[in-house]
């Protein structure tokens, strides 16, 4: 008997971790510090080959943000990408560059900030690595204004921010992903049907 019940605590503890590490991993990108990228969460959905992600962290002064987006198979070229401020199934403001197309081609509306952001890779995949701070946060309406920090901070922290890449085939967003959504309740892995490496 003794060593049933010793059995059983013993499943019971290796369930709970194994619950656990599940909970803590965020491969999906949709918990902490990420956002898994389709077309399906753009407003309105997107039948898109494309699909993608987006990583950040706030370094330890709290005065950056460093990031890597990356996406692939999209069905025409990148021109621009960006964090809006809205919560899911909503349009916002853009609040921060990720990256720009050709910075010696006339700036797409709408216009870039003062510091020149990365340039995205033009084709339909690749990865970009940057970093954004105060100076870098546009007024994305509804209450954040241009450089209000940690109004944009803490909306990114909570869920309210979307990344977001516009290419030529759908200027208003090829992809999309809400960034922090623990509660994420849109697909958010790639497109389900056959795509090419």
């Amino acid at each position: 008997m003794r060593k049933l019940a010793l059995l059983a605590v013993l499943v019971a503890t290796g369930v709970l971790a194994v619950g656990a590490v599940a909970v803590a991993n965020d491969d999906d990108g949709s918990g902490r510090n990420g956002g898994r990228l389709n077309g399906y969460q753009e407003v309105t959905s997107i039948s898109t080959t494309g699909f993608g992600s987006f990583h950040w962290k706030l370094n330890a002064d709290e005065e950056s943000v460093d990031y890597v987006l990356s996406y692939r198979d999209l069905e025409s070229a990148v021109t621009q990408s960006h964090i809006h401020f809205a919560q899911r199934a909503q349009n916002g403001g853009i609040a921060v560059w990720l990256c720009d197309g050709d910075p010696a081609a006339p700036p797409t509306p709408p216009a870039p900030p003062a510091r020149t952001p990365p340039v995205c890779p033009p084709n339909t995949g690749g990865s970009v690595e940057g970093t954004f701070s105060r100076d870098d946060v546009q007024a994305a309406g509804r209450g954040i204004n241009a450089g209000e920090w940690e109004e944009f901070i803490a909306a990114l922290k909570v869920g309210h921010t979307y990344a977001n890449v516009h290419t030529t085939g759908w200027t208003g967003g090829e992809i999309r992903g809400q960034l922090n959504d623990r509660d994420q309740k849109e697909y958010t892995g790639p497109p389900l049907f056959a795509v090419g490496d």
